[in-house]
C-alpha cells in the first residue's frame, strides 16, 4: 500500500540526481509523480532520469544551473511553459 498518492502531479526536484535528490526523485515517482530532474550534471541525471522512467515513464531532465542567479527567473519561466507549474 502507498502512503501517498502523487498521480497526475508534477514534481520539480532542484538537484534531483545529487545524494538527497536521487533518492527523493525515485520516491515521488514511485509515488506516482511525473517527475521533472533539474540539475546541471547531465550524465548523473540521466542515470537517475533512466531509473525513474522504469516507474514513471512521463519523467523528464532539464538541464539547469541555480548558481547562475542572472538566469534563473528566465530559466524557470522556459521550465514552466514546457512542462507546467509544478505541484511539487
Amino acid at each position: 500500500m502507498k502512503k501517498f498518492k502523487l498521480e497526475n502531479k508534477i514534481a520539480f526536484i532542484l538537484g534531483g540526481s545529487g545524494l538527497i535528490g536521487r533518492s527523493v526523485s525515485r520516491l515521488l515517482a514511485e509515488a506516482g509523480a511525473k517527475v521533472l530532474i533539474l540539475d546541471n550534471n547531465k550524465r548523473s541525471s540521466l542515470k537517475v532520469l533512466d531509473d525513474i522512467k522504469k516507474i514513471e515513464s512521463g519523467s523528464d531532465y532539464y538541464n539547469f544551473d541555480c548558481t547562475k542567479l542572472d538566469h534563473v527567473e528566465k530559466n524557470l519561466k522556459k521550465i514552466i511553459s514546457k512542462f507546467s507549474v509544478p505541484d511539487v
